[in-house]
């Protein structure tokens, strides 16, 4: 059983087509109240530009509280290749993306063997609407428990991917320098 306070780190990056792009790190305990926040910089034309990221989570104050990485959509950054099984693998968290609804409606589970780690698909209903996700490192049953007491009552989005995704979209076109960092 997972904890009302369990951290969870929502992760987002902010959109556009920047040489460098901020991703925004925000940690929540559940649910109740925001822990913590990080920010970083990725340049999508290098290779392994998501080490950046990596380096940021594990450094980070609430690293080793951490119960489960988040993400808004399967990709970080479009355009740049994310493997959640690799990310998984690197930052020793599960890893949990949320997914296009047209791709798994059926509740199919594909399982594709990374490394250490599986990647599976699969849905599952929250507040009475389905929420599609990709996850690795995880079982079907904690991810359902960590999108229970991450999220708000009615709403699908933990709010450390809802605050993840508000303050990348703010910052978009932004210098980094205007962001607080490691707060």
């Amino acid at each position: 059983m997972i904890k009302k306070e369990a951290r969870i780190l929502g992760l987002a990056a902010a959109s556009g087509r920047q040489q460098q792009i901020p991703v925004i790190g925000i940690v929540f305990r559940g649910n109740l109240w925001l822990d913590g926040i990080f920010t970083c910089q990725i340049r999508p034309k290098e290779p392994d530009c998501v080490l950046g990221v990596v380096s940021a989570i594990v450094q980070s104050r609430q690293y080793s509280q951490i119960h489960a990485v988040i993400l808004p959509r399967e990709v970080l950054v479009p355009g740049v290749r994310f493997d959640i099984s690799d990310f998984s693998h690197k930052i020793n968290l599960p890893v949990i993306s949320i997914t296009r609804m047209a791709l798994y409606r059926k509740e199919p589970t594909h399982r594709k063997p990374i490394l250490k780690s599986i990647t599976d698909y699969f849905g599952f209903k929250i507040a009475g609407r389905w929420v599609p996700v990709k996850v690795s490192g995880i079982s079907r049953e904690e991810t359902r428990e960590i999108f229970a007491v991450a999220c708000v009552d009615g709403q699908q989005i933990p709010e450390a991917v809802r605050v993840a995704k508000m303050v990348a979209t703010h910052v978009a076109g932004r210098p980094l320098s205007h962001i607080a960092s490691n707060a």
